[in-house]
């Protein structure tokens, strides 16, 4: 629990400086300007009716800096109290503050203080949240239970159908049946009947070829259905005993570790007074634990190898705490609160989460010829042809107005045909794609066989964004998904990450981004020991001079509030202070898509995004220069740069032969086949940039 404060100390100790350098000149109150809230009605918790924050008091607009001092804001320990005490209308301070008495083990004074910091910013969660984990812990649980369910049952179905409906081969045109000036009538006869037998074989193959794809198609679609119906089933039946794994979650993200602490041993009753505690402080009640007097002295000896056990379970949608028990070796001890203060926690989840389990969808209905009709035409055709031979230039009038007909009326067929394509395509939207060439990319067409690199990369933690499906009329980027799954291979076979280390997202919304860096990376990262790789394969696009990657719900002509600042990403990601950090941004910033499509109509003319300034020990590797198109290669259902990026860490980068591909050696790389292949089919350029340390290794195998 306390490096996960520790973290979060270092986000938000970036961001309150960002914010505090001019307070020297215009003093904090130039800088912070929270909406004015005289009062405030009470917030309620969203775990437990009986949690409620207090009213608000009025909150001072102004700052005064007079009593700080530069040491105030040295970054690696900055005095956030004495700011927080200038400046009250600053939530980063206040929050900041809660959090730096967290860490010195001030628990009940950082409860008061985030309660009071709570009270002033209604509007800031982060605070919201703080106050509510320090005041009502077991409501926090409660909340993060429901939300941790929530998440796993509308979680996205593993079962995805991109087959595309059959469209059935269009009939050749009528045969031209002329008889030649040279030619016998036997001979003309004879050609006519062999023209009508192979055209009724050529139509009755294209009727069953068409039967049979329709057939294979629906029995895809039934696989599809059984699957989706299998799946909704194991979901609702893993329901209780995934509530359980994220209850035990929530608990120990919430409270740490429960010691047994001060005991007291009376010996007439047999029994210790002792303290049960959290290592975080959060928990600290009485409890009795029956221990034989013969055992007592061993116990107190002991007691710091004291397993504490609380049980917790689900009673009529509330989660009740149990009786405790002290487990010390091979020996289990009866225990009970002395004190009790815990009260039922009313569980939400299930009240209103649909599960996502995939779409069922129809079959497809086979729209075949009428044989005996078109037969009976042809019959006519051919009968005409005879008929005719003897005035070549009214025989060759009647087949062409046949023809004429003839396309008419597959004409519409066809259509009726469009109209079923059209529904089934409909279903398949509702599943995630569009129609026609937008189901491009659902499939991988390249399989990548990586070997294993040396070295353990147990402590290396990866977050993988691919954002094909965009909302807003965006286009799609159709091989996103591709490249992200290819780069997961590669992290989890070919470099050996560990699968939970790997953090993946598929069309990753504006907030789920922010809650990856802002709080799921840094929870995973081990400060000076963690090497952290991030990958993104989506848009991106140029707001003034500022480069940002689009989230699937970003709308172009907001990007600088609903995009996602390289930026203010690589910022995050250097306050980690991980061993070593690795972008890796397969996205263009130009305004236009992968295929040179403008993101928002009419093509507005973007500035050049500036300079990016890397952070220390920070590699960034981009698709392109700022003002190419990053394209994507059809052949191998991947964006070009993701392509050759992966076959250079396979081994075809290493330059020297040593078995290990550096920074240098990648950029040599890049630069060469990329641009080469971007020339041959596109001819257009596109040039990788990598920045960073030259020297250091990717990958060693």
């Amino acid at each position: 629990m306390m490096q996960k404060i520790e973290r979060l100390v270092t986000l938000t100790v970036v961001m309150a400086l960002l914010l505090l350098p001019g307070c020297k000149q215009g003093g904090l109150s130039t800088l912070f300007h929270p909406k004015a809230k005289r009062t405030e009605t009470a917030q309620t918790s969203p775990a437990s009716s009986s949690s409620t924050m207090t009213t608000t008091r009025s909150v001072p607009l102004t700052c005064n800096d007079r009593s700080l001092r530069t040491k105030d804001f040295d970054a690696k320990n900055p005095a956030w109290d004495k700011v927080w005490a200038a400046c009250p209308a600053s939530f980063v301070a206040g929050y900041n503050n809660v959090i730096q008495l967290m860490n010195k083990g001030e628990t009940t004074q950082a409860a008061k203080m985030a309660r009071e910091a709570a009270d002033m910013h209604p509007d800031f969660a982060p605070l919201q949240e703080l106050a509510q984990r320090l005041n009502d812990p077991y409501g926090y649980v409660g909340s993060l239970t429901d939300a941790k369910l929530k998440r796993w049952l509308s979680a996205k179905s593993r079962h995805e159908f991109t087959l595309k409906p059959p469209k059935k081969a269009t009939p050749p045109s009528l045969p031209r049946l002329v008889k030649g000036e040279f030619e016998k009538r036997a001979d003309f006869e004879a050609r006519v009947t062999q023209a009508k037998q192979e055209r009724a074989k050529v139509l009755r193959k294209i009727e069953n070829d068409y039967e049979n794809e329709v057939k294979a198609f629906n029995n895809a679609v039934s696989r599809h259905n059984k699957a989706v119906e299998q799946e909704r089933r194991e979901r609702m039946a893993a329901i209780a005993k995934m509530r359980i794994q994220y209850l035990e979650e929530a608990l120990s993200e919430v409270f740490g570790d429960p010691l047994l602490v001060n005991p007291v041993y009376e010996s007439e009753s047999e029994m210790f007074y002792a303290r049960l505690i959290s290592s975080n402080g959060l928990l600290s009640e009485k409890v009795t634990v029956s221990v034989p007097l013969s055992q007592g002295k061993d116990f107190k000896q002991r007691v710091r190898s004291v397993k504490p056990i609380i049980p917790y379970e689900f009673k009529n949608g509330k989660l009740v705490r149990g009786v405790p028990k002290m487990v010390l070796g091979n020996r289990t001890y009866s225990a009970l609160f002395t004190d009790e203060t815990f009260n039922p926690v009313v569980m939400t989840a299930m009240a209103d989460v649909q599960i996502d389990t995939g779409k069922q969808i129809s079959t497809m209905k086979v729209s075949g010829l009428d044989m005996g009709t078109v037969l009976k035409e042809d019959d006519a055709y051919f009968g005409d042809a005879l008929a005719t031979q003897d005035d070549p230039r009214l025989a060759a009038l009647k087949q062409k107005q046949a023809e004429t007909n003839r396309q008419l009326r597959e004409a519409k067929r066809e259509r009726t045909i469009e109209a079923e394509i059209k529904r089934q395509q409909e279903e398949l939207v509702a599943m995630g794609g569009t129609a026609g060439k937008d189901y491009e990319g659902l499939k991988e067409k390249r399989q990548w066989d990586f070997s294993p690199a040396k070295g353990s990369h147990d402590k290396t933690v990866v977050v993988i964004i691919g954002n094909r499906s965009y909302q807003k009329g965006i286009p799609l980027v159709h091989y996103a998904y591709n490249d992200a799954k290819a780069m997961r291979k590669f992290f989890l076979s070919g470099l050996g990450v560990p699968q939970q280390n790997v953090l993946y997202f598929e069309d990753a919304t504006k907030g789920e981004m922010e809650g990856l860096f802002k709080r799921t990376l840094p929870n995973r990262v081990e400060r000076g020991k963690s090497d952290v790789f991030v990958y993104f394969s989506g848009h991106g696009m140029p707001v003034d001079t500022k480069a940002m990657l689009l989230p699937t719900d970003a709308r172009p002509d907001t990007a600088d509030i609903t995009g996602y600042s390289r930026d203010t990403m690589l910022m995050q990601l250097a306050a980690l202070d991980a061993a070593s950090v690795t972008v890796i941004l397969d996205a263009c910033f130009s305004g236009t898509t992968k295929g040179d499509e403008p993101l928002s109509v009419g093509k507005p003319v973007y500035k050049k995004p500036g300079v990016v300034s890397v952070p220390q020990n920070t590699v960034l590797i981009s698709a392109s220069r700022s003002n190419q198109i990053s394209r994507m290669d059809e052949k191998s259902g991947m964006s070009l740069m993701t392509l050759y990026l992966l076959e250079g860490l396979s081994g075809k980068a290493d330059g020297d032969g040593n078995k290990t591909v550096s920074v240098q050696e990648i950029r040599t790389y890049l630069e060469k086949e990329v641009s080469r292949v971007a020339r041959i089919k596109f001819d257009m350029d596109q040039t990788p940039e990598v920045l960073g340390p030259a020297n250091r290794a990717l990958i060693v195998y």
